[in-house]
């Protein structure tokens, strides 16, 4: 499919030298161009699709209990660190008492 498009004259210098380094046309280096950016930019629909494959997949576990108790349970992990840093900072006196 033919597509017309504007290249700014500061734009268009520069490709043309990297069309020449790399011994290809000025459509063709377009085209690498638009690959490498729906590469790196996935579509909507691959956003969706890469969600509902991962979506709901802790549902039949139950070796965690609850969501929301291994939560606090994994976030608890992190109290202990807390206090020893502001202990570190002088911000607690040196014997934490809970």
């Amino acid at each position: 499919m033919r597509t017309i498009i504007d290249i700014p004259p500061e734009q268009l210098k520069p490709l043309d030298l990297l069309c020449k380094e790399e011994g290809v046309s000025r459509a063709e280096m377009v085209r690498r161009a638009i690959s490498t950016m729906l590469k790196e930019n996935p579509s909507r629909k691959d956003k969706m699709d890469s969600l509902k494959a991962v979506f709901g997949m802790w549902k039949d576990r139950d070796d965690f209990g609850d969501g929301l108790e291994y939560q606090l349970k994994i976030r608890s992990e992190w109290d202990d660190r807390d206090r020893e840093i502001d202990r570190r900072l002088g911000l607690l006196p040196e014997k934490d008492e809970k």
